[in-house]
């Protein structure tokens, strides 16, 4: 079985290891220079949740949708603090 393979038949771990690696990334690579890795971070954890929960379908076209409108939503809302934080 390949790497492939195991996404593809465990779509929730992928997103974990997706949103795992982007906030890691975002923190200690790049010192929370730019915001939108951290978003991606954050909205490929959130789907990973709900795909895990059932909530979402265990697809891979409903899914980067979810994590589009997820990481979007939330840069709407943390966009301020984070800016602020920022600097």
């Amino acid at each position: 079985m390949t790497l492939l393979d195991y996404f593809a038949q465990n779509l929730a771990n992928f997103w974990f290891a997706l949103g795992a690696l982007s906030l890691v990334i975002e923190l200690v690579v790049l010192g929370m220079s730019t915001i939108v890795l951290f978003l991606v971070g954050l909205g490929s954890l959130l789907t990973a949740l709900l795909i895990y929960l059932g909530i979402v379908p265990n697809d891979w076209l409903a899914s980067f949708a979810v994590m589009g409108v997820l990481s979007f939503l939330l840069g709407v809302a943390l966009w301020k603090p984070l800016k602020q934080y920022q600097s």
